[in-house]
């Protein structure tokens, strides 16, 4: 694995009603992929994920937002909910990072410092508001076997009890 040099910064504002979400039947479990990168031989580590405060708009009121490596098109609204509302992101390897309520504290952010990404970036909330992010990516040049690593790790690994 080698670093490149590149940065990304991924900077925006998703919510239930932005293009591409997907949703639970109350509306407030939702999920929004932001990046996608299917390039072969590349990967990218995250190394900052934050709400981005905005000098006119509040905070959102989310309980917690979570940065997944899963592809949101692939969920549906019964597997959307289980990943919120239960311990999914503890024991779920496609669960990169955490912020939770209150936003004030950097103790409530937690992120895998050594997963790389190599294809998608979803955004899961449970809000009703807009969830503003900003996120800072690095990106490495990485072989066929990191890959691979990588892919496997992200679905074959999660030790959730899929009964």
């Amino acid at each position: 694995m080698k670093k490149t040099g590149r940065i990304k910064t991924l900077r925006g504002f998703v919510n239930v009603a932005s293009e591409g979400s997907i949703s639970d039947a109350s509306g407030i479990n939702w999920a929004n992929r932001i990046f996608n990168d299917e390039r072969i031989g590349f990967g990218w580590v995250v190394i900052d994920f934050a709400l981005m405060p905005s000098p006119t708009l509040a905070m959102p009121r989310a309980n917690a937002v979570g940065l997944w490596t899963i592809n949101p098109d692939r969920l549906g609204a019964a597997q959307l909910l289980q990943m919120i509302t239960n311990t999914a992101s503890s024991v779920n390897n496609q669960c990169i990072g955490v912020i939770r309520a209150p936003y004030t504290s950097s103790q409530n952010t937690v992120l895998d410092p050594d997963h790389i990404v190599v294809d998608t970036l979803t955004i899961v909330a449970e809000s009703d508001d807009a969830v503003p992010y900003l996120i800072t990516l690095e990106e490495y040049e990485i072989s066929d076997y990191e890959e691979i690593v990588q892919r496997v790790k992200e679905v074959a690994q999660n030790i959730e009890d899929a009964a």
